[in-house]
């Protein structure tokens, strides 16, 4: 039953970490969107 539990805190941990890592990779992703992606001239004659 511990390694039930252990495996359970480790899980935890890894879900926190990603929930983390997604919240400061998406707000930069989206600041530098036009950096990222830039605009064609085509589009941009429109």
């Amino acid at each position: 039953m511990a390694e039930k539990d252990k495996n359970s805190g480790n899980q935890t941990q890894i879900i926190v970490a990603l929930i983390g890592l997604v919240g400061v990779v998406s707000p930069a992703l989206l600041s530098n969107w036009d950096k990222i992606f830039p605009v064609s001239d085509a589009q941009q004659s429109r």
